[in-house]
């Protein structure tokens, strides 16, 4: 089995963490209309 490079490794870490901010931005704007726990 052949492993990718660490580059490609972590540019696939930032760009999923990335992804997975933008879509908590997208579908919950800044935290409104939440109840504080």
């Amino acid at each position: 089995m052949i492993y990718p490079p660490p580059q490609v490794v972590f540019a696939l870490l930032i760009l999923s963490t990335a992804a997975v901010l933008i879509w908590d931005i997208k579908y919950n704007p800044f935290g409104e209309d939440q109840d504080g726990i």
